[in-house]
């Protein structure tokens, strides 16, 4: 299936600008699981915030700014996840007891700006979790599960992955077959309307890059196991998969839900910087908007701009190719 077949209008009035190249709002990857080596690429592609939602090396030492933030790049923190007690999760804290969790909490940086409840953390600790949390003015993001998203209210402010509205599903990487099956199968109204209420509760991170960089790939070398054997013995499965996370990232858009653009980076088959361009626009084809509206979407908010060489820019604003890194102008040369 050729995705990238579905298009979306050109938003060509920026054509007219004079001069070679044309200023855009830096942009902002709101969800990337940070390591230092991909600073350089990230910053090269016109990225000025991102949004660390589950890093290793950044959260062993609490104290210690491991990814200082320069002057074009500004890291919103979260580090470790909070999962299962004695998750075997690379990305996940270590914790056994409530105490444990209080003193993870409190000894996080006043620097940081959110923390991340996954999968298998106990869904009656997350109200107790939540309130430790904003009592530190943090925010909060969870994937995936309906039970922890109802409970969370009213902390919570974003749900990350377009597959976590479907309620709760067996914790990854078991889920993912299990994911591909239920989004193959489509939804009744009563489980739209059900999603699009639960969605509602907060905004929505859907990283679509993920699962179109699998539907794409040419080789499966790297894609997990279980991803592997799902894509080639029920293509047509993924496929339907597929096309029904487009049509709910549409409903969900435009039923009033509040998106935020991010990648997954360095996910497998997920580039720095380039993969948030895809990213972007892949919602452009999903929520059927121009490209410009999703980079507007994107936007860093830091007030600093990026300089995209103009024919690259409304190229990618007709036919969704993102820019290569000469292409683009930052703040730091």
């Amino acid at each position: 299936m050729d995705v990238s077949s579905r298009r979306t209008p050109g938003a060509s009035a920026l054509a007219d600008a004079p001069g070679e190249y044309v200023s855009i709002g830096a942009l902002e990857d709101a969800h990337v699981h940070a390591a230092d080596r991909d600073k350089e690429e990230l910053l090269r592609y016109g990225i000025a915030s991102v949004r660390d939602m589950g890093s290793t090396g950044l959260a062993t030492d609490l104290q210690s700014d491991c990814w200082p933030t320069r002057r074009s790049l500004q890291v919103q923190r979260g580090g470790r996840v909070f999962d299962a007690p004695y998750s075997t999760l690379r990305t996940a804290w270590p914790w056994h007891d409530d105490d444990d969790l209080k003193r993870i909490i409190y000894s996080l940086p006043n620097s940081w700006s959110h923390i991340k409840i996954y999968s298998s953390f106990p869904s009656t600790q997350i109200p107790w979790l939540c309130q430790q949390a904003v009592g530190r003015g943090l925010t909060i993001t969870i994937h995936p599960g309906a039970d922890a998203l109802l409970t969370a209210i009213p902390a919570l402010d974003e749900v990350a992955h377009i597959t976590s509205v479907l309620g709760y599903i067996e914790p990854l990487p078991h889920a993912i077959p299990q994911l591909i099956q239920r989004w193959s199968a489509g939804f009744t109204k009563i489980e739209i309307d059900d999603i699009i209420n639960r969605a509602r509760l907060a905004q929505l991170c859907p990283t679509l890059s993920v699962f179109h960089a699998w539907l794409e790939a040419k080789s499966f070398d790297g894609v997990p196991q279980n991803v592997r054997s799902t894509l080639r013995s029920s293509r047509k499965v993924v496929e339907a998969a597929w096309e029904n996370m487009i049509m709910m990232a549409n409903l969900l858009f435009h039923a009033g839900v509040t998106f935020r653009i991010g990648s997954d980076t360095p996910n497998r088959g997920v580039a720095p910087g380039y993969s948030l361009w895809k990213e972007v626009d892949l919602i452009s084809q999903a929520i059927e908007r121009p490209r410009i509206t999703v980079l507007e979407m994107a936007a860093s908010g830091t007030g600093e701009t990026i300089r995209v060489r103009r024919a690259v820019l409304d190229r990618f604003l007709c036919t969704g190719v993102p820019p290569a890194p000469e292409d683009i102008q930052t703040g730091k040369e």
